[in-house]
């Protein structure tokens, strides 16, 4: 099993307008949103690929870190 890595320094770029960090977190998550958007098919939907990079950004936008990294407010 591949090893965990820390994704929020990359987070923290990305959310402050890096592309390049941004660039990389799609790269990072695209097996997950290729087999998600293959889901049931033989192939991938592109429009559903297309339907999840854009959710996968606005989450990544959404994320409040302070909140994940202070224990979620528990």
């Amino acid at each position: 099993m591949k090893q965990a890595r820390n994704l929020v320094p990359t987070i923290r770029k990305a959310q402050s307008g890096n592309p390049i960090a941004m660039k990389k977190l799609m790269k990072d998550f695209k097996p997950l949103i290729e087999y998600n958007a293959r889901y049931g098919r033989a192939h991938i939907d592109e429009d559903e690929s297309q339907s999840l990079y854009l959710l996968v950004f606005i989450m990544i936008q959404a994320f409040d870190l302070d909140l994940y990294l202070n224990g979620g407010g528990h």
